[in-house]
């Protein structure tokens, strides 16, 4: 089968030619009657080669048999999303798999296949603190930013199960942080220093909080 982005880019070129040879024709014929309308009705065969191009480029025709991943993405974290992705078909119940694949995507900021990813994660894996809370991210993520009811359910629960649940608090201080709250951010950013987590960087967190306390001032 033709690759679609070729064939748009071969009807934009026949259209070009077209009007191109019909001025010639048009003016050594010294004809000044026929309106310049004429043109026009190449319009759709030009919308029609754009939208191929553009939709063949994008990743988006015929989903490229919805085994390619976002190609404005890095091409090898684009591979790897497409292999952990068959991976994953092939082993529907690997709740590892899928969350490789749940990271893969949120690290493509490709948020609404890692909330539909991490579902099916939940469904078999069942509750904890760090699973809601990685739904809690993407979802909020995916929404631009903003604390829907879902994601906002996310984390009540993931704190019901973990109060210093690392990524649940981390987000909930970035986005203090990011909407100048900052006192609420450093309350976060503290709680996490007063778990001594080892896995965290302590040194970051101490970091965070002085930034943020300085902003206060």
């Amino acid at each position: 089968m033709a690759n679609p982005l070729w064939l748009g880019l071969a009807l934009l070129s026949l259209a070009f030619m077209t009007l191109f040879a019909l001025y010639q024709w048009q003016t050594s014929r010294g004809d000044r009657v026929v309106p310049a309308l004429w043109h026009w009705s190449l319009l759709p065969l030009l919308i029609i080669g754009l939208s191929l191009g553009t939709y063949s480029y994008t990743g988006r025709y015929n989903d490229w048999q919805l085994a390619e991943a976002d190609d404005s993405i890095d091409y090898l974290l684009a591979a790897e999303i497409v292999r952990l992705r068959r991976a994953s078909a092939e082993a529907p119940q690997d709740t590892s798999l899928m969350q490789q694949l749940a990271q893969a995507y949120v690290r493509g900021g490709m948020y609404l296949d890692a909330v539909a990813t991490l579902k099916q994660q939940l469904q078999l894996q069942g509750k904890s603190a760090a699973l809601l809370g990685q739904l809690a991210e993407a979802a909020y993520y995916r929404d631009q930013r903003q604390w829907l009811p879902e994601s906002q359910e996310w984390v009540e629960q993931a704190l019901a199960l973990d109060s210093a649940d690392p990524g649940t608090r981390l987000l909930l201080a970035n986005d203090a942080f990011l909407n100048q709250r900052y006192a609420e951010a450093i309350g976060h950013w503290q709680l996490l220093l007063d778990s001594n987590n080892e896995q965290l960087d302590r040194q970051a967190l101490q970091y965070a909080i002085a930034n943020a306390r300085s902003r206060l001032e």
